[in-house]
């Protein structure tokens, strides 16, 4: 580990931290090399040496490794990402937060319109609604009864 004394310049400047590992494409420097590998990933088109993260069962390539990993998954049926109401599996995260702002989910939370007790599986459904017998005012949106 470097020392303070051994980074500081002077009192009125702020010291320089040593970054070892430098990208041989752009040159950007970091002090770790995990990270390096991880911003390595982003030049994947540049480096003639990278072949990518390949499926052995379909041959197709990934740039990023986690990318790789929830193509793997899809493959062998396994769905990692889980609805915290229903249990139903997803292959991917942004599938279940799909699921759960649609409002289907059988045990989700229903909500009810105060003025006529529709109800709704998600607050963005209940914000959505325009309940009969009362209209959005050009006066900021408040509701007023016909």
């Amino acid at each position: 580990m470097v020392r303070h004394s051994q980074i500081s310049q002077s009192c009125g400047e702020p010291a320089a931290i040593p970054r070892k590992y430098v990208c041989k494409f752009c040159g950007k420097a970091f002090q770790q090399e995990a990270v390096l590998k991880r911003h390595s990933a982003l030049h994947a088109d540049q480096d003639p040496d990278f072949k990518g993260h390949i499926c052995d069962l379909c041959g197709k390539a990934f740039t990023l490794y986690r990318h790789y990993q929830e193509h793997k998954d899809r493959h062998e049926k396994i769905r990692p990402f889980r609805c915290p109401d229903c249990g139903k599996g997803f292959f991917d995260r942004s599938a279940r937060n799909r699921h759960e702002r649609s409002g289907v989910c059988p045990n989700q939370m229903v909500l009810c319109c105060v003025d006529c007790d529709e109800e709704f599986g998600s607050v963005l459904k209940l914000a959505e609604h325009v309940c009969p017998g009362t209209r959005k005012a050009d006066d900021g949106g408040s509701t007023t009864a016909n």
